[in-house]
């Protein structure tokens, strides 16, 4: 029994120490596996501070739309001639294709000896005085039809004119106001440039409304003197006219309507050529030599696959990108504003924009949500040149509004800047360890700061 005992002793013995060995193996793991952690996260990070770009941006998205003009014929007839290809640059004026025109000159040599014998027949039929003061009339009256025309045109202009200053005035007023209540981002250089430019737009808006009547008067005096001549001609022709015979009037009336045939006879030879009316590039050519224009049916403006448009051009002017943004958001876009564009399938290309235009009209869906039609131009010549080729109507991009930024700057990272006492400090990599600097930051895009004093460039922060 007592051997029992002792045996059950020994057994109690070594199965404690190797309990003991195991626990203790445990601990040591442990305690490594977290001194191990501890050095880890001991080890700093570096950065070496760099000269760059500092940038607060509002992001949004858009779709490039590349101002696109369709050429076609407006009257029918075989292609004979297409003098340009795809991808080939053209300017205005540029003969691109003809038609066969043997038919459309046979009928204007008719139409031409027509005409010359409807003159021969009226001028037999009337005198030398009053050809001429029928001709005298009808210049009166182009002149008294063109001063009308003038006259409409002044006068939407200046309503224009008036309207895209009220326009221009209110837009800077409500950026100015937007200035005003956040006026510690600003500089003092930015803000009185801000208000000059509100207090010019509104003098000169003054300016042309006060004086709106004097210029109405003017045209309305240049459209009363041509039309008072016209009167006063036809007045007499139609004293002269009056007596004569029947036979007259009926060869006066033959002229007109041979006149009128001959034009349009020359103008149908004029159409049998299609010139560029911009300066562009040839993107697609929908019919060969030989193949039939036929004019019939509504085509679209838009350019896609298979058109019907006889040849589509990209014009020269700089692509334009199409954005919304919504009512909260549009207190961020402003017209002329810096726009930074990226598009997916231009890798690591930033192209250089700016806001062109703000839709004043809203769009509003099925939820009520409320937005506005902005366009962004694209105004980077330089990238432009080598990627402009690359860059398809409908594409998605990548918008980023600049808010505020700053240009080649020091930086580091945020997270390697600490306060002590309200001093800003970081943290050096220098030859005998670790040394500690003051320094003062500006502008911060939540990921890198602008240090403005007290660390040069190249130097390594550690954090």
């Amino acid at each position: 029994m007592q051997k029992k005992e002792k045996q059950s002793k020994k057994v109690f013995k070594k199965s404690f120490i190797i309990i003991f060995i195991l626990l203790a193996i445990t601990l040591i793991g442990v305690y490594r596996y977290y001194n191990t952690q501890s050095a880890e996260a001991d080890v700093l990070q570096e950065y070496t501070s760099r000269i760059g770009d500092i940038k607060i941006t509002f992001y949004g998205d858009g779709e490039a739309d590349l101002p696109i003009t369709n050429v076609d014929f407006v009257i029918n007839g075989e292609v004979k001639d297409i003098l340009v290809e795809e991808g080939e640059e053209v300017s205005i004026g540029d003969l691109l294709a003809k038609l066969d025109a043997t038919e459309y000159e046979k009928e204007l040599q008719l139409k031409d000896l027509s005409y010359q014998q409807s003159q021969l027949n009226y001028e037999i039929a009337t005198g030398d005085d009053l050809l001429e003061l029928k001709q005298d009339m009808d210049q009166a009256y182009r002149d008294y039809e063109s001063a009308k025309t003038d006259y409409e045109l002044q006068i939407k202009e200046l309503d224009k004119n008036i309207s895209d200053l009220e326009y221009d005035l209110a837009t800077l007023d409500s950026e100015y106001s937007l200035m005003l209540k956040t006026e510690s981002q600003y500089s003092t250089v930015e803000m009185e440039d801000k208000k000059k430019l509100l207090d010019d737009t509104k003098l000169e808006l003054d300016e042309t409304t006060t004086n709106y009547d004097y210029y109405v008067t003017q045209y309305e005096n240049t459209l009363l003197e041509a039309e008072t001549t016209y009167e006063s001609l036809k007045k007499s022709y139609d004293q002269l006219l009056s007596g004569e015979s029947p036979d007259l009037k009926m060869k006066e009336i033959d002229l007109i309507n041979a006149e009128i045939a001959l034009n349009e006879a020359q103008e149908d030879v004029a159409h049998t050529e299609l010139t560029s009316p911009v300066d562009g590039k040839v993107l697609y050519i929908s019919k060969d030599l030989g193949e039939e224009i036929i004019i019939s049916g509504f085509k679209t403006d838009e350019a896609e696959a298979g058109t019907d448009h006889f040849i589509v051009l990209q014009n020269a002017e700089n692509p334009t990108i199409n954005t919304v943004i919504s009512e909260i958001d549009l207190v961020n876009i402003y017209l002329d504003q810096v726009v930074d564009v990226t598009f997916e399938s231009i890798e690591d290309v930033i192209f250089k924009a700016k806001v062109q235009s703000m839709s004043s009209l809203p769009n509003i869906d099925n939820n009520g949500i409320v937005s506005f039609d902005v366009t962004v131009e694209l105004t980077d010549s330089e990238a432009m040149d080598s990627y402009s080729e690359l860059i398809k109507n409908g594409m998605s991009c990548s918008l980023d509004f600049i808010l505020k930024s700053v240009e080649q700057v020091i930086q580091i990272p945020v997270d390697a800047v600490y306060v002590e006492d309200g001093i800003q400090y970081v943290d050096v990599k220098g030859e005998s360890g670790t040394e500690k600097k003051q320094i003062k930051t500006g502008l911060t895009d939540g990921k890198y700061v602008e240090v403005t004093e007290g660390l040069d460039v190249k130097e390594v922060v550690l954090y």
